[in-house]
């Protein structure tokens, strides 16, 4: 599960507000090299991927609205255990007002 928010000036902004329309996740398993990417629509504020084998996952983040990328955020690597929910840490994307 990943939950994120926008900020532009140091205040938090809307995903309308910026033209976010996305956040994109990719998991990638740094032992396998194969992985997968899962969309959530920014609006919702939080997303929960499909379920996964347990294993070691690297997150890479992006923000995407009508014109491409906002912005990407560092990768999170999560061990995932069978019948839990990892909770990557929030996000915190640093956009620009139009």
């Amino acid at each position: 599960m990943v939950s994120w928010t926008l900020v532009a000036n140091a205040q938090t902004v809307t995903c309308a507000q910026v033209g976010a329309l996305v956040v994109a996740v990719e998991v990638t398993s740094p032992t396998a090299g194969s992985g997968f990417v899962e969309a959530f629509t920014c609006a919702n504020g939080m997303g929960t991927s499909r379920t996964v084998k347990p294993g070691t996952y690297d997150l890479a983040f992006e923000l995407l609205g009508d014109a491409g990328s906002l912005g990407t955020l560092p990768t999170q690597r999560l061990m995932l255990r069978a019948k839990e929910v990892a909770v990557a840490t929030p996000l915190q994307f640093p956009v620009q007002l139009p």
